[in-house]
């Protein structure tokens, strides 16, 4: 009796002390911040892990009185609380109006604080785009569709320009297919970009039309300021190794003139590599096109809930996150094409495998395909894959799937393989299951995490489907 009373006191210790937000450093301050959130929690400490106490809303204007890594402490109703950094800005700052950017260099550092001295939180590969919420000297704080916020150096994010990538795209009222078309654009058509919107970017035409296209027909274009700014503003872009030291350490005005002669020829190269990545995997907007008009698919992002499936080795991207937002890119791009659509899931929640292959049955599907991100021990591991059950129903649709995800990606061609999955075995219907990269392979997660190539992924997934159908296999 007396070793379980003191295993208690010991365990009732170590519970309270780890709650305490004092475990580490705190730095004192004492500076005004606005809150930039629609709304804001309030935790009892610095981390998710605390319990919310509160709400601040958007505009609200707090004294933080000590921070501790991503997370300031306040004062909310006379009592001690913590808000994360991420969501507020000083008071002192001047905020912009969202607007869309680009990342143009290859590999673009995303910090915790406005500072080359200031952790990485992650990395943005060339063409990702980015919501610019705040700017603060030579930084932009940015968003990318994924939870983590943070700050970029502004000399390489490009923004406000646009070129049509196909002939007759058309400029609509709201953002979808659904709405009145107020202008076509001709190939090569430059717009100014004003915001965007789940898929869709508003724009100002040449003519002074103000409407909405879809993302995947705009190209990223530079404007010469943000040349200019590339050429003399201090770097925050990854370099390859050979280089004597990362572009980020090399101060303003360091650099002769042949090192700036190599980063333009450098930058050029970058933004043709985009292009032609951009090009490869985006299909005209055309109103001819009805292979898919009609057809019903079912689109099964993996995992959700309390299942997170993989998690990143490097950036901890969690598997159920991006399969619901590649999942989503997909359908927009199946109803833009005139299929219907049904997901088992649109929000982090758990669905059992089996009700997953029965929404397959209950829509009456003409496919069915589950969209999934990879796992090795190994973390070389990469490529791409698609599982299918039955060689007969499914294997024709996974080889059309594979072939196309492959072409617009850019990653290893790993083929496709039998897989005793109980999505596809107690499905009826025709069904796949991709595995659209590897989240332990740290390369090839910076790369799958961002938006620019899950809108490549989910083209090649609806061409894909198209080839299926137009080989008429099904």
């Amino acid at each position: 009796m007396k070793k379980r009373i003191a295993i208690g006191i010991v365990v009732a210790f170590v519970l309270t002390f780890a709650q305490l937000p004092f475990a580490e450093a705190i730095a004192k301050t004492n500076h005004q911040v606005v809150v930039t959130a629609d709304v804001l929690n309030v935790r009892l400490g610095p981390g998710e892990n605390y319990k919310v106490i509160g709400h601040l809303k958007m505009g609200s204007n707090v004294k933080v009185i000590s921070e501790k890594g991503m997370w300031a402490q306040i004062l909310y109703k006379k009592k001690p609380a913590w808000i994360a950094t991420g969501y507020v800005r000083n008071a002192v700052d001047k905020p912009v109006s969202k607007r869309v950017g680009v990342v143009s260099a290859s590999s673009l550092n995303v910090r915790n604080k406005p500072s080359l001295n200031s952790k990485v939180l992650t990395a943005l590969t060339s063409g990702t785009r980015v919501t610019i919420l705040q700017e603060q000297g030579n930084w932009f704080m940015v968003e990318t569709g994924h939870p983590i916020k943070g700050w970029v150096a502004k000399s390489y994010v490009s923004f406000q320009k646009g070129v049509a990538t196909v002939s007759d795209l058309n400029v609509r009222t709201l953002p979808g297919i659904g709405h009145r078309i107020l202008e076509k654009l001709s190939k090569g058509a430059t717009v100014t970009i004003l915001t965007e919107k789940q898929g869709w970017s508003k724009v100002k035409t040449k003519a002074g039309t103000v409407g909405w296209v879809a993302n995947r027909y705009l190209q990223a274009g530079e404007s010469k300021q943000a040349t200019e700014q590339k050429r003399s503003a201090s770097n925050e872009q990854q370099t390859p190794a050979a280089n004597k030291r990362p572009f980020e350490q090399q101060k303003l005005g360091r650099a002769d003139g042949a090192q700036k002669k190599a980063e333009q020829t450098r930058e050029r190269q970058n933004l043709l590599n985009q292009r032609s990545s951009i090009a490869k995997a985006k299909a005209p907007e055309s109103n001819s096109a009805e292979t898919l008009k009609g057809k019903t698919i079912v689109l099964d992002p993996g995992h959700g809930g309390r299942d997170s499936g993989a998690i990143g080795d490097k950036y901890k991207t969690y598997e159920k996150d991006i399969t619901l937002s590649t999942a989503k890119l997909t359908a927009e791009q199946l109803k833009e094409a005139g299929a219907h659509v049904a997901m088992t899931r649109d929000s982090d929640k758990y669905i059992p495998l089996h009700e997953r292959a029965m929404k397959s049955v209950r829509a009456s599907a003409d496919a069915f395909v589950s969209i999934h991100y990879n796992f090795c021990e190994k973390n070389a591991c990469h490529g791409l894959m698609s599982f299918y059950y039955s060689k007969t129903k499914d294997m024709p649709l996974a080889r059309s799937i594979q072939q196309q995800i492959t072409q617009s990606t850019d990653l290893t061609n790993l083929h496709v393989q039998f897989g005793d999955l109980q999505v596809l075995r107690d499905n009826r219907k025709p069904a796949v299951l991709v595995e659209l990269g590897f989240l332990s392979n740290p390369s090839e997660e910076r790369v799958i995490r961002s938006r620019s190539y899950q809108e490549k992924a989910a083209s090649g997934i609806v061409q894909g489907l198209k080839a299926y159908f137009q080989s008429g296999k099904n």
